[in-house]
């Protein structure tokens, strides 16, 4: 079982999991956090992001398998998936000196979405 629906949308997952990736490895980077967890084209990275980002606010409760326990329960109920996605998260980051440009692109994406759901609730009222 995939945590990630069967989509299109290569290119925002790779760098959505990047960024959260960099997030994890380097707690440091969360002051230049300019995202909410809606800008977030995945729902797991939602979740994830709104975890990591209360965690980060509350460093001393951050033990990594309370993570994967949350997310389990509140998402796919399969630990063992979480900590396999979670694990590839930080295998799939080579550096953190992208990461502003990561956030560029997923805010830019948000946007983007916003505004295409924007046209289309706007052209349904004409």
């Amino acid at each position: 079982m995939s945590i990630i629906p069967e989509i299109q949308g290569g290119a925002i997952l790779a760098v959505e999991q990047i960024y959260l990736g960099s997030l994890l490895l380097d707690s440091n980077l969360w002051d230049l956090v300019e995202l909410d967890e809606d800008d977030f084209f995945y729902a797991i990275h939602c979740n994830i992001f709104n975890k990591l980002r209360w965690f980060a606010r509350n460093p001393d409760n951050f033990p990594v398998n309370k993570l994967i326990d949350e997310l389990s329960v509140e998402f796919i109920q399969d630990k063992h998936n979480v900590r396999k996605y979670l694990i590839g998260l930080l295998e799939n980051v080579k550096s953190t000196n992208n990461f502003i440009s990561y956030q560029d692109i997923i805010r830019e994406k948000s946007v983007y979405r916003k505004l295409k759901e924007l046209s289309k609730e706007l052209s349904m009222e004409l």
